[in-house]
């Protein structure tokens, strides 16, 4: 299966894909917040004013979830109450292959973006043909953080109708009140990241999964010719990401005839994982849908400088993304950094999604 990504939009997917195994979130590097219309901010107030009426004829405080430094117990009971639910529907959306829906309850950056939604699921959609339907799950306490107020964590013990034994970890956090899921990712009964890759099959319990499988991503033949001179065997890049706290180092692995291979290796909040990725471009280009007049954006280009601890400045190309003729993100690409010449991108309010911190070659 291929997707129609321009240049810039592949260099984020990559970024994305690579932040966790494939089986995990991607946080949609380039893709912005979109900005609260005034309809819903209304609609918000009114909700506020509402809530303060009731909570005025009740003479009880509406909310009581508990406060930053609350007891384990406190938040075990919000989280059972709050998020395992949220876990319930999307694993039945993972049952029913219906990635849209399993993207429900994680951050708009991803849940609204078609393409994104489509590759992402591609990849958990390889582990149902390989492990079946989710059946159950039991939550592992000892492996578990339920304190969103640092780094909210569920680890649990899960079966799959041809993998009984596996495990499935959820990052969470509350965000204006709600909470919604950072990421998802499965792994082996040992804690070992699974990545069922193309050409994996079905043996005993499961699939055939382990530290050197490698998830491929097929694109469209045309998009190489773009991206086939930014990419060279040895080239490594390190970026944080400063809203996650999270680290990753990626670094091209193997270059082939329309073909390349990373393998990155991540840290975010102390949890380690490594992951290899085949991007492979073999694919005819998409049919292109007509675009819905609201759905359309614009990029605008500008040449700019980015300075890079310890590496000085660089020059780059920066691209700003508009809707309607608001601005949503800002990305920038450097021809003077290796592995594809991402260097940083912003939200449309000027939070740093991520940003390169160091970059050599080998």
């Amino acid at each position: 299966m291929s997707y129609r990504f321009s240049c810039v939009q592949l260099l984020s997917l990559l970024c994305a894909l690579s932040l966790i195994p494939s089986s995990a979130y991607a946080l949609g590097i380039d893709i912005p917040k979109p900005k609260k219309e005034k309809k819903e901010e209304k609609k918000k107030e009114t909700k506020k004013e509402e809530t303060k009426s009731e909570e005025k004829k009740t003479g009880e405080a509406k909310s009581t979830a508990p406060k930053e430094g609350a007891t384990k117990e406190e938040l075990w009971a919000e989280v059972t109450k709050d998020v395992e639910p949220l876990v319930d529907a999307t694993m039945a959306a993972f049952n029913k292959k219906d990635w849209a829906a399993f993207f429900a309850h994680f951050p708009t950056e991803t849940r609204d973006n078609k393409e994104m939604v489509k590759a992402l699921g591609d990849g958990y959609g390889r582990f149902h043909d390989g492990w079946g339907n989710y059946k159950t799950r039991m939550i592992a306490k000892d492996r578990s953080n339920p304190d969103y107020f640092s780094f909210g964590k569920l680890d649990y013990d899960v079966e799959f109708e041809k993998q009984p034994k596996a495990r499935m970890e959820i990052n969470f956090k509350k965000l204006d009140g709600k909470f919604i899921l950072l990421s998802l990712s499965f792994k082996n009964a040992d804690g070992s990241f699974a990545s069922p890759a193309a050409g994996n099959t079905v043996v005993g319990d499961g699939v055939q999964v382990g530290p050197g499988a490698v998830m491929e991503i097929k694109m469209a033949k045309s998009t190489w010719d773009k991206f086939k001179d930014t990419v060279k065997a040895g080239d490594w890049v390190e970026y944080e990401y400063p809203m996650n706290k999270m680290k990753t180092r990626m670094e091209i692995t193997e270059l082939g005839d329309h073909t390349y291979t990373t393998k990155t290796n991540s840290d975010m909040g102390g949890q380690k994982t490594e992951q290899s990725m085949k991007m492979i471009f073999s694919e005819p280009d998409p049919k292109i849908e007509e675009t819905k007049e609201e759905e359309k954006t614009e990029t605008k280009e500008f040449p700019d400088k980015v300075k890079i601890t310890g590496k000085g400045e660089v020059n780059a190309t920066r691209y700003e993304y508009y809707q309607k003729g608001k601005l949503l993100s800002k990305v920038w690409i450097s021809k003077e950094v290796p592995a594809g010449g991402m260097v940083k991108s912003e939200t449309a309010d000027g939070q740093v999604m991520m940003q390169l911190i160091n970059h050599g070659t080998k």
